[in-house]
């Protein structure tokens, strides 16, 4: 097989109707692997919508919105989502499963095996997950039958590994870095001072902490506003408070750019700090909460953010104050996130995810010369 010939499914159990980690790395690896002579496709739901994508998208038909680690899951689990991937995966080389453990398309891919496989892991969660716990008998086989198993993060890894035995890799979220980095500021309208917020409005996300201590900030700084994008966001307003809803890639890499600092609250439940990084390759100064997932990304001890307890809206406030009070600080942080960014960058990462892949393809086919199955 050579290089050119590789082709590899990408499949994603989640809506790409809907925003969030999963789907963007999906889809932002799958077009920067084909510098990397790998054509991919992403096979995912799409709610019957027209996805704007800069790859090919092979639809898995609708989605069944679950509750799922304090966030709402919208996931290929319906009958026909089954069939349609199971008649799909058989055309590729490889199929790449992410969260190959997801009740539905993902998780009957990875127990009927028709191809090599690879599984990526992102969600974390502290102390156990009773989906494991309780799916256990019939997800055991889907995990043997990954041939390579990444995880996104530690936290991620940790797990999954509490329930299943056996080597999973590292392979982190990236970010383009040229597309933050090079976006055109949003027209910031009169404010003097910008704090971004980006995500959905639900409890683990931290929203309501963020507004607690903006008042405090708002009380100290004239002209500071927040601006909030994400989906299901725009009835939150409020004095000095502009909310964007849901944007588009442009849009948000534009808001990263315009503002003085990110603020990311959330409480739990995150594996990977990615739109930390998003932030960061925008050069924009990052203030967190000092949960694993982010800790990992965005380091506090090498200035490239500020990180707090999750919850404590006294200490958010005075990070934000801290950082849009000196420009001196502002800039030191810009620089050492923008290098801490560039360590992430898709042009890098899809080259060693290429290199993954055909591993595993030759791995598989000295298997299955050795009479080893799966």
């Amino acid at each position: 097989m050579t290089e050119a010939a590789l082709r590899v499914g990408i499949l994603c159990p989640y809506s790409l109707a809907w925003p969030g980690g999963v789907q963007t790395h999906v889809l932002s690896v799958t077009q920067a692997l084909e510098a990397h002579g790998v054509r991919a496709d992403v096979l995912a739901p799409t709610e019957g919508r027209r996805i704007d994508a800069p790859v090919r998208v092979r639809s898995l038909g609708r989605t069944v919105p679950l509750p799922a680690n304090g966030s709402t899951a919208r996931i290929a689990l319906g009958p026909a989502c089954v069939r349609r991937a199971l008649k799909l995966v058989g055309t590729y080389d490889l199929v790449h499963v992410h969260e190959p453990l997801v009740p539905g398309a993902a998780l009957a891919v990875s127990l009927r095996r028709p191809v090599p496989l690879v599984g990526t892991f992102h969600a974390a969660s502290e102390g156990g997950y009773w989906g494991y716990a309780l799916g256990k008998p019939v997800m055991a086989p889907a995990w043997r039958h990954l041939d390579l198993r990444l995880a996104v993060s530690d936290a991620a890894a940790d797990r999954v590994t509490r329930y299943f035995t056996g080597p999973v890799e590292r392979f982190p979220n990236g970010v383009d870095v040229e597309r933050f980095a090079s976006a055109e500021p949003f027209g910031r309208s009169g404010a003097e001072s910008v704090i971004l917020f980006v995500g959905r409005d639900e409890p683990r996300k931290g929203l309501r902490h963020l507004l607690a201590a903006f008042e405090e900030v708002r009380s100290a700084i004239r002209g500071v506003q927040l601006w909030i994008a994400g989906p299901e966001t725009e009835s939150l307003r409020g004095n000095a408070i502009r909310s964007f809803g849901l944007v588009d890639d442009a849009m948000l890499a534009s808001l990263f750019r315009a503002a003085d600092v990110f603020c990311a609250p959330s409480t739990f439940g995150e594996s990977f700090g990615m739109v930390l990084l998003e932030a960061m390759a925008a050069g924009t100064p990052v203030v967190a909460t000092e949960i694993p997932g982010y800790a990992a990304v965005a380091r506090a001890e090498k200035g490239e953010a500020m990180l707090v307890a999750p919850g404590d809206e006294q200490a958010l406030a005075g990070a934000l104050l801290g950082v849009l009070g000196d420009a001196t600080r502002r800039d030191a942080m810009s620089r050492a996130g923008k290098a801490r960014a560039s360590e992430f960058d898709w042009a890098v990462l899809a080259g060693r995810l290429a290199d993954h892949y055909r591993r595993t393809l030759a791995s598989a086919g000295r298997d299955r010369a050795g009479g080893r199955g799966h």
